[in-house]
């Protein structure tokens, strides 16, 4: 999901947008699998246990992301020891929308830091 309105930016790609839990030709057991799984990301918060986490991470996100916040990236980012924010032009699929993401995961993973071990 992308929020930005027609003319507020680069154009937006339109990836996966028929795709989801409103399909009505899934069968029911599918969008009950997809209700129960939203239900179960609606309880799941380890916000207080990130600290615990020693490996270097890349935390990415799309600038216009209505489904999983910017604010939401930061929050993790600021909990998290090692940890960068690489903020990419585009929605939740940003890495269709903004192809220089590729390029700062790639290098990101290049690094090939060894995890601190406390």
């Amino acid at each position: 999901m992308d929020t930005r309105q027609a003319g507020d930016g680069p154009p937006v790609a339109n990836v996966g947008a028929a795709a989801g839990p409103a399909d009505r030709d899934a069968p029911a057991t599918e969008i009950r699998g997809m209700r129960r799984q939203l239900e179960a990301r609606r309880h799941h918060d380890v916000i207080d246990r990130l600290s615990a986490i020693t490996a270097p991470v890349l935390v990415t996100a799309g600038r216009y992301d209505g489904i999983a916040p910017l604010a939401n990236s930061e929050a993790i980012v600021s909990q998290l020891p090692d940890a960068r924010l690489a903020v990419f032009e585009g929605g939740h699929a940003f890495l269709a929308q903004d192809f220089s993401s590729w390029s700062v995961i790639a290098e990101f993973l290049d690094e090939g830091r060894p995890p601190t071990v406390s």
